[in-house]
């Protein structure tokens, strides 16, 4: 065997017919091959195809594009996806580093996929002006052609764009400086992430497109789907950072926003460029949506998280697994006209340093203000350990929302501060459980820090706990809460403010307890009772701790228990024993009673709050 055929690799290989050279002679054929053979691969090649038949993706490298940091790759960019598009659609790629591009037009079933989001990064040049780094074709169809299904299936994956915030030659606003601006449905976004962009972060629209409109853009590609957002990172934009419009319903999960509004200070107002009516915002859904984990901080000029329009005419439904939203102006606003299925809400180290919402000084940095349907929250957990953090922290200003548990946390004993929990205003609220510890001192209001404050509304339904802190309840609208139980646990001042104002209706249908001491459920017992003559008599039961108001008559039932006969028959007959509210205080209740005879038998009172 010759050594051709071994440097060849395919000394152990059969080959077929036409690869065999034979030495034919006249007399016998050839036994061995000649040491010219080398072994060539077969290639099939199908009839009727050719090689762009078979291409499903190209490199933005082919088409010139240099991944330097310097060179201008828009027009390469540009091509490949041109190119694709004119094919059908599919993937452009990218490789690792930093193209300088923008004002790049996406096409519908186009990808950009780069090698992921840490290594492959397309940034705006210096001196741009287009509306955005990237946009999706069409996206004014937005307004002008209703229910379109836009660039659908198209979007980004496995990397970063730069908005290059720093050096936009023009003034950002609702028209211009975009991260990535994209309307259409089934929307890919994956492993992706915008930075510095000079206004809006990332913009997504869908609305309800039209199936009609999609089969004929799509003929048999069945129904337009809602898409996929995984993996999302979005930092240090000069706006909003993600504006969601759209998809609806579409399921975001495991998203990071941070440093909406940046360059801003609170102090100066930075206003939303879809919303001028509020601050700039991490994050702004403006419909239905499905979120798994999100979190959203930083944004000190702003909200975390706000989710509702400001249109009365239509609702949207938001749904979350884990949302945190920390290091903001404000950490959430669910506002009226959003309707809430929430697991778990972390709010922690929120300022509310500018008079964002309503009459406060400080802002309010968890605002429940949803009135359109039941909204619930099964988990609410806050936490402020912050000195200045000290105004109100949670606003229920809404109807119908559900609280399966509120958890407020300011202090533990010796670091407790000053700031109010929870304040109250909307109607027909239900709180399944709270535990509200370490509110001490006085509020940004100018008030003793409280736990609960009921300011208004009506028929609200709250059970919840309260200790360590100046007040643990306060009352200041008589039907704020007309059901529940409210326990005042040790380390507070006063545990009921203002109590007085409910009625009596209410008085027997909200339980006022205590740990350790008296509430309007309890049962107290009188010393021995005077049974020597059938004087009237006076007898006072001391409290431990004061009660929040003078009870009624209709609140209280009076019996008598008979602890020692001493072997007499001589039962006690009683002509009356009757409650003296109007000498009774909220440190001891008077009741006067008279005897029909003498007895000599231990005896004492027992009253019982109904």
């Amino acid at each position: 065997m010759s050594e051709n055929l071994k440097t060849s690799g395919a000394e152990d290989k059969k080959y077929s017919y036409s690869q065999r050279l034979a030495a034919i002679s006249d007399n016998d054929a050839a036994t061995e091959r000649p040491d010219a053979v080398i072994a060539v691969p077969r290639v099939t090649v199908y009839p009727r195809n050719i090689v762009e038949d078979i291409i499903y993706s190209v490199n933005v490298e082919q088409f010139g594009a240099v991944a330097d940091g310097v060179t201008d790759c828009t027009a390469s960019i540009q091509n490949a996806i041109d190119y694709m598009s004119e094919r059908g659609g599919g993937y452009v790629n990218f490789g690792c580093g930093m193209f300088r591009a923008d004002g790049i037009i996406l096409r519908k079933k186009i990808v950009l996929r780069g090698q992921g989001m840490r290594k492959t990064t397309i940034k705006a040049r210096d001196g741009w002006k287009s509306r955005a780094v990237i946009e999706t074709e069409n996206f004014d169809d937005i307004n002008s052609v209703p229910d379109s299904p836009g660039a659908y299936y198209s979007g980004c994956t496995g990397l970063t764009v730069h908005g290059n915030l720093q050096n936009y030659a023009i003034t950002p606003s609702v028209d211009a400086g975009y991260g990535v601006l994209h309307y259409g449905s089934d929307q890919i976004f994956n492993d992706f992430s915008v930075i510095y962009a000079p206004g809006i972060g990332l913009r997504t629209e869908g609305g309800a497109t039209s199936r009609d409109k999609f089969d004929q853009e799509e003929p048999d590609g069945g129904v337009p789907f809602i898409g996929q957002f995984q993996r999302i990172r979005i930092a240090k934009c000069g706006n909003d950072g993600w504006h969601f419009g759209g998809i609806a319903d579409a399921f975001i999960e495991d998203v990071e926003i941070m440093h909406a509004g940046y360059g801003y200070m609170a102090a100066d107002d930075p206003r939303s460029f879809m919303d001028p009516a509020e601050r700039v915002a991490c994050f702004r859904a403006w419909a239905s949506v499905d979120i798994g984990k999100m979190h959203c901080y930083g944004t000190w000029a702003g909200y975390g998280f706000v989710a509702g329009t400001n249109t009365l005419l239509y609702t949207i439904r938001v749904k979350y697994d884990h949302l945190i939203t920390e290091s903001c102006l404000i950490g959430c606003y669910f506002k009226p006209k959003a309707v809430v299925q929430g697991a778990l809400l972390d709010v922690h180290e929120c300022s509310g340093g500018e008079p964002v919402h309503g009459s406060f000084k400080k802002t309010s940095v968890a605002i429940f203000a949803g009135t359109a349907q039941n909204c619930y929250f099964a988990t609410v957990r806050l936490v402020q350990t912050t000195e200045n953090y000290n105004g109100v922290h949670i606003l229920v200003s809404g109807d119908r929302n559900t609280f399966g548990s509120i958890e407020a946390y300011r202090g533990f004993r010796a670091d407790n501060l000053s700031g109010t929990a929870v304040w109250i205003t909307g109607s027909n609220n239900q709180i399944v459980s709270g535990i509200i510890n370490g509110y001490l001192g006085i509020d940004a209001e100018g008030n003793p820090s409280s736990g609960v404050v009921f300011a208004g509304g009506k028929n609200n339904c709250c059970d919840i706990q309260c200790g360590n802190g100046n007040v643990g309840f306060r009352l200041l609208s008589a039907g704020s809460i007309t059901d529940g139980r409210l326990r005042a646990l040790p380390g507070l001042i006063i545990q009921y403010d203002n109590f007085e104002l409910l009625t009596d209706r209410y008085r027997a249908r909200v339980a006022l307890l205590s740990i350790g001491g008296h509430g309007n459920r309890d049962i107290l017992y009188s010393e021995f009772l005077d049974m020597s003559d059938t004087d009237v008599k006076q007898i006072k039961f001391p409290v431990d701790m004061s009660l929040p108001y003078i009870p009624s008559r209709f609140e209280l039932s009076t019996t008598y228990e008979i602890l020692a006969t001493h072997g007499r028959k001589d039962y006690p007959q009683f002509k009356f024993i009757r409650y003296d509210r109007a000498t009774s205080t909220p440190e001891y209740l008077v009741f006067n009673y008279q005897m029909e005879a003498i007895s000599e038998m231990d005896v004492r009172l027992a009253i019982k709050f109904n």
